[in-house]
Formats: C-alpha cells, sequence, structure tokens
C-alpha cells in the first residue's frame, strides 16, 4: 500500500505501515501517522481515529498517541477493509 496522506487544518499528515508489504489490512498491524509540519506541536488539529480509519479504507486505532515535540502516533488496525477483526 502506498503511504495516504490526509490533511486537515491546511497540514499534510501521512500515514505510513510499519510491516512486511502484503499485510496492511492484517488485524494488529501497525502504521505511523507522521505530521509534515515545522510550528509547535500544540497547535496541531490531529485527524481523529475515524478521519484515519475512512482514508485508509479500514478501522484503525490510535495505540500511542501524539504528544510532546512529537510529531507523529502510532495506529493499530482493528479490522481489515472486509470489516474483520480479531475475534471474526
Amino acid at each position: 500500500m502506498d503511504d495516504i496522506v490526509i490533511t486537515k487544518g491546511g497540514i499534510n499528515f501521512t500515514l505510513h505501515h510499519q510491516g512486511y508489504a502484503g499485510d496492511e489490512a492484517v488485524v494488529g498491524e501497525l502504521y505511523q501517522l507522521v505530521a509534515e509540519y515545522d510550528g509547535p506541536p500544540e497547535d496541531l488539529d490531529w485527524p481523529d481515529d475515524d478521519e484515519v480509519s475512512s482514508a485508509a479504507g479500514m478501522t484503525l486505532s490510535t495505540l500511542d498517541p501524539a504528544s510532546g515535540d512529537m510529531l507523529e502516533a502510532v495506529l493499530v488496525v482493528e479490522a481489515g477493509p472486509e470489516g474483520r477483526t480479531r475475534n471474526s
């Protein structure tokens, strides 16, 4: 899967898969959401899980939110494009 760019408030956020090619929609796979921004981190309006999930075409939830000076967050796949979850 190619990186996905989400624009919110004029800021680009890029979603990168952190695992092996072909595993992008596997439940439990990790993604990194990185803000392309050079201002103060506290001014960022991060996309919420629903916005990121909609752009990615699968259900993602935040595992490690951005905080402090970090301009990245870690998300985990909760359900793939077919709607399968860990318990399905």
